[in-house]
């Protein structure tokens, strides 16, 4: 517990001072935009993806590599097609 507070604290400051500004660049931004979707489908997503490719015996790092990045795409088409549309329609009608 002491630890998470001093680390997120130190974080905290860090980022105050301005040397955290590497974080705010394209392909963090973008990750930030898919990240709700990401998480809602990653987990399960990738265990079928992971358990099909065991089957193959295929090489651990395309076990790691093809999830990840299907999980990527398949949160940004659900971020860009699903989630965006909706927000602006639900918008439109209650604002």
């Amino acid at each position: 517990m002491l630890f998470s507070a001093v680390f997120f604290s130190i974080l905290f400051i860090l980022s105050l001072n301005g040397y955290l500004e590497f974080i705010v660049k394209k392909p963090f931004l973008w990750l930030g935009s898919i990240s709700y979707s990401l998480y809602l489908l990653h987990q399960n997503l990738g265990y079928i993806i992971i358990r099909f490719l065991y089957t193959f015996e295929v090489n651990n790092l395309f076990v790691i590599a093809i999830p990840t990045m299907v999980s990527l795409l398949l949160a940004a088409l659900v971020t860009y097609f699903i989630e965006k549309p909706v927000q602006n329609y639900l918008r439109s009608r209650l604002l």
